[in-house]
C-alpha cells in the first residue's frame, strides 16, 4: 500500500469517525435528556436500561477524537493512562451494551409471556432494576481488566501509538499468527462467550414473545378490569417497546458481526487476499462497529415513541 493510499484511507477513516461522534453524541444526549431529565425512566423499567445504553454509547463516542487527533498525527500525544482509558471505553461500551441488551431481552419477556408471576414481576421493580445495572457494570469493568493492563504507548518516541502489547512486534497483515496466546483467547471469548451466548439467549427470548403476541391478545389483572379501549392501548405498547427492543438487537447484531468475524479470520488466517485489502477490512469493520453507538438513539427516538413525543412536547 503506497503512501498517498494510507493517506485516503486515514483521511476517509476520520472522516466517518467524526460524523458518528457528532451524530452520536447528539442523539444519545436527546434521549439522556428525555429519559433522565424528564424523568421518563419512572413509567418503565426499560426506559431506565435506554438509559444505560446511552450512557454507555456516549462515553465511548466521548472517546473517539482522541483516536481521530491519533490518526491524524500518526502518534499518541497524550500521556499513556489515557490510552489505557480510550482502550478500556470502547470495550466497557461493547460489554456493557450486550448486556443491557440482553437484559432487555430477559425484561421484554418477563413482561409479555409472564405478566401474572409475582416472583418473576419483582426482578422489574425499580429496586431490582438498580442493583442489576450496578451489578452490570461492574462485571462490565472486570472484564475489561485485561484492555487496562495491556494497553501501552508503543513505539520510539515521538512515534507511539497507543495499542496492546500482546503482539511481539512483528508486522502483520492477513493473520494473528506472531500474536501472543493471550490475544488469541481474548478474542475467541469476546466472540463466543460475549457475541454468540448473549444474541443466543436474545434469540430464544423474542422467539418466545412473538410466539406468545400471535398467539392471541394479551391481558393482565388490571386491563381485566379495566375495558377493552385500555386492554387494547395496552397490547400496541407492548408490541412498540418489544420491536424497539428486538430492532436494537437486529443492528447490534449487523453492526458488530462484521467486527468479530475480521478477529476470528486473522486468528485462523486470510489467504488469497492482498495485504492492502487485510488492512482495509479491520478499519470498515471498527467503523461500523463504532456506527452502532450513534444509531442506538434514533431507534429508540423513531421506535419508541415516547420519546420522539416527549421531545417535542418540551421543545415547543
Amino acid at each position: 500500500m503506497s503512501s498517498n493510499d494510507v493517506l485516503v484511507n486515514t483521511d476517509a477513516k476520520v472522516a466517518f469517525s467524526g460524523v458518528i461522534c457528532a451524530v452520536g453524541l447528539v442523539g444519545n444526549f436527546l434521549v439522556m435528556f428525555v429519559v433522565l431529565v424528564l424523568r421518563e425512566f419512572r413509567k418503565s423499567v426499560t426506559h431506565w436500561y435506554v438509559l444505560q445504553l446511552a450512557i454507555a454509547d456516549s462515553l465511548f463516542l466521548i472517546s473517539l477524537p482522541f483516536k481521530m487527533i491519533e490518526d491524524i498525527n500518526g502518534y499518541w500525544m497524550y500521556p499513556e493512562w489515557m490510552c489505557k482509558g480510550k482502550e478500556t471505553l470502547l470495550f466497557l461500551n461493547y460489554y456493557t451494551s450486550v448486556s443491557f441488551l440482553m437484559i432487555m431481552s430477559i425484561d421484554r419477556y418477563i413482561a409479555v409471556c409472564h405478566p401474572f408471576s409475582d416472583t418473576l414481576q419483582r426482578l422489574r421493580k425499580p429496586k431490582s432494576a438498580i442493583i442489576i445495572t450496578v451489578t452490570t457494570w461492574v462485571a462490565g469493568l472486570l472484564i475489561c481488566i485485561p484492555v487496562m493492563l495491556y494497553s501501552f504507548k508503543v513505539g520510539i518516541q515521538p512515534n507511539c501509538r497507543c495499542t496492546d502489547t500482546f503482539t511481539d512486534g512483528t508486522p502483520e497483515s492477513c493473520h494473528y499468527h506472531t500474536r501472543a496466546y493471550g490475544f488469541k483467547v481474548f478474542n475467541i471469548f469476546n466472540f463466543v462467550v460475549m457475541f454468540i451466548l448473549p444474541l443466543a439467549v436474545m434469540g430464544a427470548c423474542y422467539g418466545l414473545i412473538i410466539f406468545r403476541l400471535t398467539s392471541g391478545p394479551l391481558k393482565d389483572k388490571s386491563e381485566s378490569r379495566s375495558g377493552t379501549n385500555k386492554s387494547s392501548k395496552s397490547e400496541k405498547d407492548r408490541r412498540r417497546v418489544t420491536i424497539m427492543c428486538l430492532c436494537l438487537v437486529g443492528c447490534f447484531f449487523v453492526c458488530w458481526l462484521p467486527f468479530h468475524a475480521v478477529h476470528i479470520a486473522k486468528i485462523v488466517g486470510i489467504s488469497g487476499q492482498t495485504d492492502a485489502l487485510c488492512r482495509i477490512l479491520p478499519v470498515v469493520a471498527s467503523l461500523l462497529a463504532y456506527s452502532n453507538s450513534a444509531l442506538n438513539p434514533y431507534l429508540y427516538s423513531f421506535l419508541g415513541g415516547n420519546f420522539a413525543q416527549r421531545w417535542k412536547q418540551n421543545a415547543l
